[in-house]
């Protein structure tokens, strides 16, 4: 039987990047506009996957749209329990992206010995080869504290801290716990609404303390890894 791929509804994606020090500044530009806080905090871990000619960060730099990145992501508390493995291709079309999600949890523990391509496809027995293609291997380790808001409009707010990141070897297991990695100042606010809700969220992005930014974590962290020229 094959696992359902589950494909999201179209949204917007605004980024703003600060440091630690301009937090402040943009949460309280947050509270004037009713954002209050809608889940508890948690550790958020993804796993890329990127072709040897790293190929999904061409296509970012270039701004070719559609264009697609590909990860294994999953959720920690502060007890260091994991949970809600999944398998995603966030996809890029303009303004608008979409995902599209295979569940993995409960092949959790047979995937975290070999979270290869071929691994998943054996176990969800979907051959889709432009969600899961060969050619896809896994290149980079990320993960970051998450909080949540939302305000009475619907729109939804995420604040990233604490972003850390390493190269991912062969030998790994999947929820492997290292100390070797480098790490970023960055705090990435990022907010969530549909193309409806634009109007509703032009007077939050006019007084934001800086602009929206296209601001990829894979990328961020790659440009540091591997010195790719980023931002």
């Amino acid at each position: 039987m094959k696992s359902e791929i589950i494909t999201t509804i179209p949204r917007i994606e605004s980024k703003f990047q600060t440091n630690s020090f301009g937090l402040m500044s943009f949460k309280n530009n947050l509270k004037d506009f009713g954002f209050v806080k809608s889940f508890n905090k948690r550790i958020i871990n993804s796993l890329y996957f990127d072709d040897e000619k790293f190929s999904c960060i061409s296509d970012n730099l270039s701004g070719i749209t559609p264009r697609s990145k590909f990860r294994l992501r999953w959720y920690s508390d502060f007890q260091n329990s994991n949970y809600g493995l999944r398998y995603e291709q966030k996809i890029k079309k303009g303004i608008l992206g979409i995902k599209k999600i295979l569940n993995l949890n409960q092949f959790s523990n047979e995937i975290s010995r070999e979270f290869s391509i071929r691994n998943i496809r054996n176990f969800t027995n979907i051959s889709d080869s432009s969600l899961l293609s060969f050619r896809l291997i896994p290149q980079l380790f990320c993960n970051y504290v998450r909080s949540y808001y939302e305000n009475k409009d619907g729109i939804r707010l995420t604040i990233d801290q604490q972003i850390k990141f390493r190269n991912v070897k062969k030998n790994d297991k999947l929820f492997f716990k290292k100390s070797n990695y480098l790490s970023s100042n960055s705090v990435i606010f990022e907010l969530k609404f549909s193309e409806s809700q634009k109007y509703l969220v032009l007077p939050l992005i006019r007084n934001m303390p800086s602009p929206s930014i296209r601001c990829s974590k894979y990328l961020l962290a790659q440009s540091k890894l591997r010195s790719f020229s980023y931002i």
